[in-house]
């Protein structure tokens, strides 16, 4: 039985049992080129909030905060893979789905957004919540989030299938076909993780562009996140249909 004194052993063990992507692996270009997309996306987000702030108003600030939990998310899922910790991986592809959602969803009714924003920063002024207590707010991206995705269901039935099996493998402990996926490297689901994350890591990108159409900072955003979407791009063939309306950022490449 191991005790604490022993815990820099057994980190070293866990290190040693993980992937190491820059030597010859199957899956070299797709974890190089995630890492890198996710740290260029982090460091971007970064410089806007320092040497951009004035131009951030209230329409763009819950795109932003979402924007930027998605980033981590896709620096976790790098990591997760990593170690063969595919069951929080594909946990991590479903979080981003749902966030592309809400976002794009902001970004396409801005001044609903600014206000819905607004509201928020209100109710927090006149309320004093406990720390178990749901934020109305919550609430909101709490049902946002569920039409959103029953629209995508509605849309392509396809969607509906994937997000389903995404729930079983990530979230649901009943699953038995996912039962024994985490320990020992797969080459087809870190493939597909990486790939996944490749796909929003274009997707937050393009977000970030949305979020600041139609500002003074547009071609500075545009010109920060060209880089991120051309290296997602020379990592697959298409993208899904569920970003069709970003799809012009394509032509990019």
């Amino acid at each position: 039985m191991w005790t604490k004194y022993d815990f820099e052993t057994i980190e070293n063990l866990h290190q040693e049992a993980a992937e190491d992507y820059s030597y010859p692996h199957p899956n070299q270009n797709e974890a190089q080129t995630l890492l890198v997309s996710a740290q260029n996306l982090h460091d971007f987000h970064t410089q806007l909030e320092k040497t951009q702030g004035s131009a951030i108003g209230d329409e763009h600030t819950l795109q932003l905060s979402c924007l930027r939990r998605g980033v981590r998310a896709i620096i976790s899922m790098y990591w997760l893979c990593k170690h063969h910790c595919y069951i929080a991986s594909y946990g991590r592809v479903r979080f981003l789905l749902e966030l592309y959602l809400v976002v794009r969803e902001f970004n396409r009714e801005k001044e609903k957004t600014k206000r819905k924003w607004q509201e928020f920063k209100r109710d927090l002024r006149n309320n004093d919540y406990g720390p178990y207590e749901t934020l109305p707010m919550t609430d909101y991206f709490g049902g946002k989030r569920r039409q959103l995705k029953g629209e995508l269901a509605d849309k392509e039935e396809l969607y509906g299938d994937v997000y389903d099996h995404l729930s079983n493998i990530a979230s649901h402990p009943h699953s038995m076909k996912s039962s024994r996926n985490d320990g020992i490297w797969t080459k087809d689901q870190e493939e597909d993780i990486f790939r996944f994350g490749l796909i929003f890591a274009y997707a937050l990108a393009v977000q970030y562009i949305r979020t600041f159409e139609d500002t003074d900072i547009e071609r500075f955003v545009h010109k920060e996140m060209d880089n991120v979407i051309v290296q997602a791009l020379l990592s697959f063939d298409y993208l899904p249909l569920f970003l069709e309306e970003d799809l012009e950022f394509d032509l990019l490449v």
